[in-house]
C-alpha cells in the first residue's frame, strides 16, 4: 500500500509552513468567526424539542396494534372480487354502542 503525502508542488500560503499539518489548532474568538448563526442554546432547545416528539411518536406506535398482513390482503381481494358483503345493521349497533359508551364516561 502506498502512502500519499502532500502534493510537492503546490505552494503553502505565507501564514502556513510547509510542517504544518491539515489540521491546526485553531485561534481567535470563536464569535467573531459566525456572529450570525444562532446561539447554541437555541440550537439546544430545538434539538431537545426534536428529540421530545420523536420519544412521544414512539411511544404512539407502539402502542399501535400490529396489522395482520394476510387479512388486509384476504380482505383487499375478496372486495375487488365483490364477495366482501357488508352486514349494515351490526355495524349500526356497534356504532350506537360506541356512542353509549362515551356518554357514560
Amino acid at each position: 500500500m502506498n502512502k500519499i503525502g502532500p502534493n510537492p508542488s503546490h505552494t503553502p500560503p505565507e501564514n502556513r509552513s510547509n510542517n504544518a499539518g491539515v489540521v491546526t489548532s485553531f485561534r481567535g474568538d470563536r464569535k467573531t468567526v459566525n456572529s450570525d448563526a444562532p446561539s447554541a442554546s437555541t440550537d439546544t432547545v430545538a434539538i431537545s424539542n426534536q428529540a421530545v416528539d420523536l420519544s412521544a411518536l414512539e411511544s404512539h406506535i407502539k402502542q399501535l396494534p400490529e396489522i395482520d398482513t394476510a387479512r388486509v390482503v384476504d380482505l383487499h381481494s375478496r372486495i375487488l372480487a365483490g364477495e366482501y358483503n357488508i352486514d349494515a345493521e351490526s355495524i349500526a349497533g356497534k356504532m350506537l354502542d360506541l356512542e353509549a359508551s362515551i356518554d357514560q364516561a
